[in-house]
Parts: structure tokens; sequence; C-alpha cells
């Protein structure tokens, strides 16, 4: 960028030993110019590419990008850009599971706020119910649709007791905005994607998928509160458990396929099986794979 302002201001006729206040406009006259030019230069691409993908494909992670393909004497090198299966599932499940628990609370807000509207009309002393039935034991009827679509997620905000609830109301704000800019944020690092046209590639998808993982982190928080509540002691176990077990399947996963990624040469029969188990799951295009028959051939 500097190379390019310096060379923009000698095209304007500004010297280096011109005012400081001269090369700062000719650095952000060389910044608009750049990216202007980037986007004119996206904005026209019309050619294809073999690795290229859609945005509908990345949170499956179908379609890698092969930068490299070499032997090293006997041995294949290949080198190219995928997602670890284990670690991309992860994502993809956390960011849905996200997803549904925000609807189901939202459900639950419209349906608390029904019942409070019904039950300030004066029709019986006992409280009524949207159907006209009468909640048992006059309890409270939007705490029974929260704790039916989440107990313990930190949803309900009236629970028994004013410090509870107070408690378990803030909770679940707290989870709620989180996982509200987490959802907002991968959706906007993602959905865009859909109008361009030009050829695109897994490696456009990377931001919305650091959203998914902080939203998967945050699914199992909020699964694991009532545990960790109820029990605290056990309850932290259990977390730190499923933690350990996830980042073990990862850390399994990337090194079973890391040869594959960083070009480690690899016999090709090995290489071979485990770019056909990368590409298998979701119904991958194949391009490498149909690369190592022809080798064979």
């Amino acid at each position: 960028m500097c190379a390019a302002a310096i060379d923009l201001a000698n095209m304007v006729g500004i010297k280096p030993h011109s005012a400081s206040s001269k090369v700062k406009t000719a650095m952000m006259r060389a910044a608009i110019e750049l990216n202007r030019a980037m986007l004119n230069y996206n904005a026209n691409i019309r050619r294809g590419h073999r690795d290229g993908s859609g945005w509908q494909a990345w949170p499956l992670n179908s379609k890698p990008v092969w930068y490299f393909k070499g032997f090293h004497g006997d041995q294949l090198v290949s080198i190219y850009m995928a997602g670890n299966p284990a670690g991309w599932r992860i994502a993809l499940v956390g960011s849905a599971s996200l997803l549904l628990l925000l609807l189901l609370r939202a459900g639950a807000s419209v349906a608390r706020r029904a019942t409070a509207r019904l039950r300030r009309a004066p029709r019986s002393s006992t409280p009524a119910v949207g159907n006209g039935e009468v909640a048992p034991n006059g309890r409270d009827l939007e705490c029974d649709l929260e704790r039916s679509l989440g107990r313990g997620l930190g949803i309900c905000a009236k629970a028994p007791g004013r410090a509870g609830g107070a408690a378990s109301a803030g909770a679940g704000a707290r989870w709620q905005w989180r996982g509200w800019l987490l959802t907002v944020g991968h959706a906007l690092a993602w959905l865009p994607f859909a109008r361009v046209k030009r050829v695109a590639f897994l490696y456009h998808y990377i931001p919305s998928l650091l959203f998914s993982f902080m939203a998967a982190g945050l699914v199992l928080d909020v699964l694991t509160a009532r545990a960790v509540a109820a029990f605290p002691r056990r309850g932290w176990m259990l977390r730190a458990a499923l933690v350990c077990a996830l980042l073990t399947l990862v850390a399994h996963s990337f090194v079973y396929f890391a040869p594959i990624y960083l070009g480690m040469p690899m016999e090709y029969r090995e290489v071979k099986t485990r770019a056909r188990q990368l590409e298998r799951p979701w119904g991958n295009s194949g391009i490498i794979s149909a690369y190592l028959d022809s080798l064979e051939e």
C-alpha cells in the first residue's frame, strides 16, 4: 500500500520532500483507487474454476481448493485447502442448534406476552390460559412453557424465589444477546455471497466459520448450565469431559488429514485413501480422487 501511494504521488507530481499532509492525501487517494480497481476487477470476472464452489456448499466443507501436486521420490505430495471434517461438523451443528434455541426462546417470549395480556383481563380469580383452560394450581404459564421448551437453559424469567428468578432472567438475557450477535455475524459474513456472481472458493467461508465455532461453544455452555447449577462439581466434570472429547476428536481428525493439507510426502495409496475419506461424507466433487485415479493408470 505504501509503495502504491509513493507511485501515485510521483504520478501526480508530489515529491518525497513535500509536506506530510500532501503525502497523507496521496496515500488516501491511492487506497481509494486500489480498492476501486480491485472492486472493478472482481466484478468483471466471468471465468470459472474447477475448484470453485457456491456459497450454499461451504458449510458442508464440500469442495477443497487444490494448491499443489508433485512427487518426492516415489512418494506423492499434495497440498490443498479443505476444512477439518470434525471441526466443520461441530461448527455446523453448533450454528444450527443455536438458531433453534433462539427461535424457541423467541416463541416462548411471544407466548409470555400473550399470556400476560390474557392475565390482565379480569375474567376469574384463577389464572386463565389462552384457550380458556385453567392453569393447574394457579402456576405461571409463562414459566411452564419456557421450562417445557428448555428447562435449565436459563430462559425462564420467573423461577421460584426472587433471587433465583432475577439470576435466571439475567443469565437468559446474556446468552440470548450473545447468541443473536453470533447468528447475525455469521449471516452477515456468509449470506452476501449469495449475490456474488464471480467464482468463489471454500476459503471465503472462513470468517463465517469463526462465528460458527463460537456458536458451538455457546450452545455447549447453555446445554450444560443446568447440570453445573444442580451439581457444581459433577457438572463441571461433565462439561470438561465433553470439551476434552470434542477437542480430541478435532485433533485426531487434523493429524489424520494433515499430510494432504501440508504437503507431507506419502505413499500413493495412503494419499488416495485420505482424499476419498475427506470427500465422501459430504458428497464432494471428487476432483482429487479423479486425479489420483489418473495417476494410477
